[in-house]
């Protein structure tokens, strides 16, 4: 994901992006890569903070990692999904949770184009709802 360079055409101004990523570093990648193709990002490394972000600013879309230290990430897909507020997963793992089968998965590690490219999809989508 490091050094990837994102193309003019796939532009997210606008879109308020939520990152919920318990690995600092990945979580800053992701946002640095979302910030530099035009997104508002809003970081979360706990669910507790990306709860309140989604109880709080008006989100365009999201990314959330499965895995967060052994904490079940369902509860922020039930209120994103309550919300209409669309997200993919990025994680490690083949497939999504019980339950959400239809969410995208980006695979980790994923190209910051296709991070760009499925967030603009999203943010597209949102805007249409």
């Amino acid at each position: 994901m490091a050094g990837d360079i994102v193309m003019e055409s796939s532009r997210i101004d606008g879109c308020v992006v939520l990152v919920l990523e318990d690995e600092p570093l990945v979580g800053l990648e992701i946002a640095e890569l979302l910030t530099s193709a035009g997104a508002q990002v809003k970081l979360a490394g706990t669910l507790a903070d990306a709860m309140a972000s989604v109880d709080g600013l008006k989100i365009s879309a999201a990314i959330v990692d499965i895995n967060l230290g052994g904490q079940d990430c369902s509860v922020l897909c039930k209120r994103l999904s309550q919300r209409r507020i669309p997200f993919a997963f990025y994680t490690g793992y083949t497939a999504a949770p019980d339950g959400w089968s239809t969410v995208p998965i980006i695979s980790k590690p994923a190209s910051g184009e296709l991070i760009v490219k499925t967030i603009e999809r999203l943010c597209r989508s949102h805007q249409a709802a």
